[in-house]
């Protein structure tokens, strides 16, 4: 299944704003009042699992060659995209995950370390145009995991409301 340059542009997008917009107030029992900590945190958790689950949704639809093997041209193309992405320490991603390494939320730092494992394997795929095919099954396993754990995570500590 090919899928267009445009929407893989736009789904590619880690740090757009439009989707993530910090819950400032809530409305209990008809009352508005701050936010709490458990919402945001809640809400960073699931901007996470969103951003993990389009990547994962963005390498599934890479180009291929006939036999179903996917067009190195285009797996390198996203990996160097991603590979800037995952490395602004200022973008909406990266921000989140650090958020929520401080508000110390429990199986984070085994989200944090898919993430570098992440990282590693976007840049090897960058580099190395021999063992393309076995760096994008890491990721596609990378972002598997990520998405399992803070599924986990929201279900199990923060009841997924």
């Amino acid at each position: 299944m090919n899928i267009s340059s445009k929407a893989r542009n736009r789904e590619l997008e880690l740090d757009s704003n439009e989707s993530f917009n910090q819950p400032e107030f809530e409305v209990e029992n008809g009352r508005i009042r701050p936010a709490s900590n458990e919402t945001k945190i809640r809400h960073n958790l699931q901007f996470l699992l969103k951003a993990i689950t389009k990547l994962d949704l963005v390498f599934e639809n890479v180009e291929c060659y006939g036999q179903e093997i996917p067009c190195i041209r285009s797996v390198r193309e996203l990996s160097r995209r991603l590979k800037i992405q995952l490395g602004n320490d200022y973008g909406t991603f990266n921000r989140v995950l650090e958020e929520l390494c401080q508000v110390q939320v429990r199986g984070i730092s085994r989200v944090v370390t898919r993430v570098e494992r992440l990282r590693g394997n976007v840049a090897k795929m960058v580099q190395d145009d021999a063992c393309y095919l076995k760096y994008l099954e890491d990721v596609r396993q990378c972002l598997g995991e990520m998405s399992g754990l803070i599924e986990t995570i929201l279900n199990v500590e923060y009841g997924k409301r």
